[in-house]
Order: C-alpha cells, then structure tokens, then sequence
C-alpha cells in the first residue's frame, strides 16, 4: 500500500513538473518592483498565424513571488495535451504578492471600491500583458479574460476599465461595483458563483449580473451552482465548462458600445439641451456621416424624446486654441450651448514643427479663458486632452513628449476648473498598447495617424458619450426648488461643522461638497445652535439603499461623550434614504414596508417627541394594489407624495423648522411634517450610517 501511494505521488509531483516546464518564466518591473508571471504558449506555433490569449488571475491563496503557485487550477488544466489540441492558445499568469490584491475590495461588504486609483498589481498586470502582446504572436481580436476568487474580482474590474481589450470574459466567484457594470455593456460575460459559497457570498456576482441586466447587456450568461461552495472554478473550467464558450467569440466593430448606450439611456439630458462640439478637423469630420458626433447625435435622436435637443458642430481644420478663443462667441455661446466638449490640442503641437504652434504656456491661458467664458455662460464643459499623432508605442512616435505635456496640461486646467476630464489620450495610447501589437503608425484607429478611421470614430463616440453622462451627472438634474428667496441666507460648508465620532477620513470636503463615507456610524453637528430656521440642501446617495439623515434640534447630550459607531442620541431626524433600502426590505420580506419609506420620513429620535402630520398613509402599488404604512398613534410622519430620486442622482430638501414645528419640501413639493417637537431648539447634525452620501449646496437662514 505504501509503495503504492509513493508511486501516485511520484507520478502527481512528475505531472506538475511537465506542466510547469510548460511555462515560460517572466517579469515585469513597475516602479520599484518586479511582478513574476508565467507564460503558456501553444504547443507548435506557425509562421504567420496569430492565436488566442487567456489572461488569468489567480485567487488569494496562490499570491506570493515562487511564480509558480498561481499555475494552479486553470493553468495546468489549459497545459493539457487535450485542452491545447482543441484550442492552441498562449496562457499568462501574473502572480500577485502577498501584500496586493488585484483590485482595491472591500472585504468586509464584499465590494469593489469602484475605479479608482489603480493598485500596483493591476498596473503591473497591463504592462505584462502590454508586453507578451507585443513580443508574441496574439490575435489581439481574440484576449480572454478570467480570474477566480480574489482574480474573479481583478477580471470585473479589468474588464470594465478596459473594455475594448478582451473578446469575452468569465469571472468566477468573484465581484465588482455595480455602478460600473454599465462600462461592460457588450461584452460577452459568462459569471460562476457556488450557490452554497460561504467565502464570497453568490450575491457579490448576483448583484454585477443584476444590474447589467437593467441595462439589457447581452451576450451575457450567470451559472449559480446549487450545492457547490468557493471552488466553482471547478464546473467553470471544466469540460463542460465556459472555456469553448469563451474561445468562440472575437473582439467585433458590431458590439454594442456602452458609452452611447449609458447616453441613450441617462433622463440627465434636459428639454432644450444644445450641445456643442468645439475643435478640429477631427471634429469637424467628425460631424459627417459616420464620425464620432454623428453617432452620438444618431443615439439622441433615436431616443424619441428628445425632439428639442440641439447638436452643434464646431470644429474648424487646422486650429488650435487661440482661434477656438477668437470664435467661441460665434461658434458656442451666441448659439445657446449648454454642454460643450472641447477637444483641442492637436494642432497646437503638431504646428510646433513649423514655428506655428501653440505655446505651453498659451495653450494653458488659452483654456483657462475659454472655460471660464464658457462657465459663466451657465454651460456645462467637458475637456478632452489631444490623443495621438502617430500610432505607433508611446515614446516611438516624435511629438508624444510634446503631446504628454500638453495633455497633462489640459488635465491640469480642467481639475482646476472643477469640470469634466476626458482623457483621451490615455485611453488611447492605453488602446493601442495592447490592440496594435504590430506597432503600425496608422491603421488602428486613424487613417494617418491623426484623423480617424470607422473605428476611431466608434473608439472617441464611445468615450465621449460616457464623459458627457458623467458631467450631466456631476451638473444632476434640474431639480424644482422650494426655498425662499431674499437675504440672510448662509452658506454651510463642513468648518460650520464638528465630527463628533467618527474617523477623520468620515468627512471630507470635495468639489464644494460635504462628502461622507459612512464608517464608522456616527454624526456630524454644528457648532452652533439654532431656534426657528430654514434648511435648503442637496443630497446624493453613492450606493444602492444608502441610509442617512438630517437631525434638528439635538440636544448637548446627543453627542456628549457619544462613542465610535453610534448614532446620535437625540432629535427630530429628517430621513436621508435611497429608493434601494425599500427595495430590499420588499425582497427579503415579500411585502412593502409597513414602518418606513425612503421617500423623507420625518421622526422623533431618542428622548424627542413629535406629534405625527402623516402617522398613517396608504401607498398605491403600479399595479393598481394598495399597501398601508404606519398606525394611527405612530410618532413617525410619512410623506403623502413619494418623489426620491435613486442613487446617484441629486435630491433637493427645503426644510422650514420653526416653533416646534417641521415641514419638508422633497423636490420641490411639500410632502411632510410633525409639530409640538420637544426640543424646538439645539444643534444641526448629519449622520453617518453606512455608506457613501454626499452634500452639496447647504443653506440655512435664521428666522425670528
């Protein structure tokens, strides 16, 4: 018996040998540090011919520097004589160190932290792969992406930043953020989860699935194995697996791109919009039949309702940003733009050759005047930095030192500015590190390095569209106002304010706004008190069933002595809830709420009181069914309208707190109240409880 099990082991440790012989051995550095990685590539490679690519991240157990652990489960399966007979194909596998993770994850809610700063291990990623594509014969149409476990959330997030790059991608047990799911429309995504997974919960790949459904994305599949725990790369990758699935598609000028479908989709574009195109030739064609203008002008039209809705091009061959300067009146503001995308720059360098250019200095104070013109106009601006001139590395081409600089330039003015970035030239030259393997200087995505081509033209309507959704985002809806004008009102920012318990980094300040993470719970009070008074404010929750609150009239001993994750003591609380929070109770419980809504409940916290406007109130259902919230002696009031908006749009409270009496207008509209509130005097508060919210435009106005 013992001879028996020493012989499997021989032979399990000679296997693992071969399949590890199998592999290339790599590095690559990125700043101070070198991340290894491996490389599978097929079995007989062909003169001429290209072939696949599977990107693969290993989950948390395999990180380390042996550059070996992470050959682990679809590696070695992949170095299979079968599995390289029925699909030839080059395999990567970067090994993450221990003190990284693929992606920036909260652990504790199993979620993406969204796209933000990139972690040193994802950076090192793309120039691996930046590099194998480039010194291998890839089919640059044909890049797949997966990862497991902690790689399952690497491979969300990869995906969704870069898009364009991979034909198809399968993240297994894994998660994301849903509020870039949008970025991912069109891709084919094939999603595994264990359904008994008590490692990373199946909803973590349910909700990403979830709300690329509400976009209508397709091809998409998710493959929730009932009885299976963590390991259910063991099914994905598997013979009856998603690997054919995943070699059966090609990248396709034909897939649906997501910034025009998060256009056509988002209800920020308002009646009357006109928007201008303000640049180049490349804008100027842009304009015809086919270019990136006409496409986005295609998506508003085809909507249906947006009949009023104004496309102006204004783009000019040859010029740089003094003469934008000299027609800005003419061309933009005479015209009634009220969204403009400037896209300069070019020329500015590109003329530099004859002695006609722009200089750097110019071209900065040349910006910084027509955003400023622009602003006061009341028009929202987005500005993109100059792409490319030449296709060719970054660094190959002769003006790309002169194109970073001014490209850092107009990044520079538009943070300055408070407006929208596009970046066009990193997500360009990010394009064609990867999907111009042949180091062309034209071909890709310009006809001559410059102008371009169907795809190019495709490429920028895509990343245009998603700068315009966000800056309509940033601008929020035109939302109706309930305040009163005349004098005395003061502006609060958070130095009107003391964190009583909560972190430094709890509340911040952000582009004029008050912006709160949520942990620990707690509150924000003001440093004065306050009597009879008007409140106006703008509030935005960041993540679906976001919970917080405005408190009035809060005693001292709310907050004396209040300890880390603990919510005020006392006060009459104004509700700061997302449509989400009721949309879960209903799916947990299989009924509407009865105690609560998210649509501004006004109640008595601690040892307050307040006697109810509303304490009961029936709420039609769409389908005409009826739901009764809250009982006749309910110390909590309920709005008699119900007019939030979700998360991640604006909303607007106008609050009247005067003679211990409470009433609050929601967009707009009066909608609730209590009166005989006891206290009628005492602090302001914001509470912390949760999850991200952000204030913005704060205004109180003491009354006698």
């Amino acid at each position: 018996m013992r001879l028996l099990l020493l012989a499997v082991v021989f032979l399990s440790c000679k296997v693992l040998l071969a399949q590890d012989a199998s592999f290339a051995e790599g590095t690559i550095e990125v700043g101070d540090r070198a991340l290894p990685y491996r490389l599978l590539s097929p079995p007989k490679v062909e003169p001429g011919k290209r072939y696949p690519l599977i990107l693969f991240l290993h989950g948390m157990g395999e990180r380390g520097a042996d550059n070996r652990a992470q050959l682990k489960y679809l590696p070695t399966l992949m170095a299979a004589k079968d599995r390289q007979e029925k699909n030839p194909c080059f395999l990567l596998a970067p090994q993450c160190p221990k003190d990284c993770n693929w992606n920036a994850v909260d652990w504790r809610n199993m979620r993406a932290r969204g796209l933000g700063k990139k972690t040193w291990s994802q950076l090192a990623v793309i120039e691996a792969l930046k590099k194998v594509v480039r010194s291998n014969p890839v089919d640059v149409d044909r890049i797949y992406l997966t990862g497991l476990s902690m790689g399952g959330f690497g491979a969300w997030e990869l995906a969704a930043r870069h898009p364009d790059w991979f034909a198809s991608c399968v993240p297994v047990c894994g998660g994301g953020d849903p509020k870039f799911a949008s970025r991912l429309l069109g891709m084919p995504i094939w999603a595994w989860h264990g359904a008994a997974d008590r490692v990373v919960p199946p909803s973590a790949s349910r909700v990403m699935v979830e709300a690329l459904g509400e976009y209508g994305s397709s091809p998409l599949k998710f493959s929730e194995l009932e009885g299976v725990g963590h390991n259910s790369w063991t099914v994905a990758y598997g013979d009856d697996g998603a690997i054919d699935w995943m070699f059966e598609h090609s990248r396709s000028l034909k897939r649906k791109l997501a910034g025009l479908e998060m256009l056509r989709r988002t209800p920020l574009i308002r009646k009357g919009e006109r928007i201008a195109f303000l640049g180049d030739s490349i804008t100027q064609a842009g304009a015809g039949p086919g270019g990136y203008v006409d496409l986005i002008k295609k998506v508003l039209a085809a909507r249906g309702d947006l009949e009023d809705v104004v496309v102006i091009g204004a783009g000019i061959s040859g010029h740089r940003v003094p003469d934008l300067e000299k027609r800005l009146e003419r061309d933009v503001l005479n015209k009634g733009a009220t969204l403009v995308f400037i896209y300069i720059g070019i020329n500015d360098v590109w003329h530099s050759r004859s002695g006609r250019g722009t200089s750097a200095e110019d071209f900065e104070a040349g910006l910084i005047r027509i955003i400023d013109r622009i602003k006061k106009s009341g028009a929202t601006v987005i500005l993109a930095t100059p792409t490319v001139i030449g296709e060719r590395a970054t660094g190959r081409n002769e003006l790309d030192e002169m194109l970073d600089q001014f490209s850092a330039i107009s990044r520079k003015v538009a943070a300055q500015a408070k407006v929208t970035t596009m970046d066009l030239r990193t997500e360009m030259t990010d394009h064609l590190a990867v999907l111009n393997a042949s180091d062309l200087a034209k071909g890709i995505l310009t006809t001559d390095g410059v102008h371009l081509n169907a795809a190019g033209n495709r490429f920028l309507a895509d990343r245009t569209a998603r700068s315009m959704v966000e800056a309509l985002e940033r601008r929020g809806p035109k939302l109706s106002r309930a305040a009163i004008d005349g004098a005395g009102w003061k502006k609060l920012t958070l130095a009107d304010f003391i964190n009583v318990n909560g972190t430094k980094e709890t509340w911040t300040e952000r582009d004029g706004s008050i912006v709160c993470s949520g942990i620990p719970l707690g509150g924000a009070r003001s440093k004065i008190k306050y009597q009879n008074f008007e409140l106006v404010l703008e509030w935005k929750h960041h993540r679906h069933a976001g919970n917080s609150g405005v408190f009035l009239w809060c005693p001292e001993s709310a907050f004396t002595d209040l300890p880390p994750k603990k919510l005020p003591r006392s006060g009459i609380e104004v509700q700061v809830l997302d449509l989400g929070y009721e949309e879960n109770w209903e799916k947990s419980k299989g009924s509407p709420s009865n105690w609560f809504t998210s649509h501004g409940d006004v109640f008595p916290v601690g040892s307050a009181k307040m006697t109810a406007l509303t304490p009961q109130i029936e709420y039609s259902r769409p389908d005409g069914a009826t739901y009764t919230v809250g009982n006749a002696k309910s110390s909590r009031s309920f709005p008699t309208k119900r007019l939030t908006r979700s998360a991640g749009q604006w909303n607007h409270y106008y609050i009247r707190a005067i003679n211990a009496e409470v009433r609050l207008w929601v967009n707009g509209e009066e909608v609730n109240g209590g009166t005989q509130c006891s206290p009628s005097t005492g602090y302001l508060a914001l509470e912390s409880e949760g999850s991200t919210v952000e204030y913005r435009n704060i205004r109180l106005r003491e009354l006698p």
